[in-house]
């Protein structure tokens, strides 16, 4: 699998492995939401750290008994700034 010969080729270089914003779970889009992320478990246990989107993918990664993770939000929302302008901030 790709994302197991990355984390290999990174670990080998001695690498830190840090995942930011990342989704667990169904990416919506006409997926099922019951979609297995167990697979992952061996590869996030190598991770130093990793930046959930929100609490759906902190539940599913805690659930593998994964605990170095946290919700940091999605980064992607970070473009979205010069798009929108808040409608009242009084």
């Amino acid at each position: 699998e790709y994302a197991q010969q990355v984390v290999d080729t990174a670990t080998k270089q001695k690498l830190p492995l840090i995942a930011l914003g990342t989704g667990a779970g169904s990416g919506g889009f006409c997926m099922t939401n019951d979609v297995s992320i167990a697979t992952w478990a061996d590869l996030l246990r190598q991770f130093q750290a990793i930046g959930l989107r929100g609490p759906r993918s902190l539940e599913l990664v805690h659930s593998l008994g994964i605990t170095n993770a946290k919700i940091i939000g999605d980064l992607a929302l970070l473009h979205a700034h010069s798009r929108f302008t808040p409608a009242n901030q009084d």
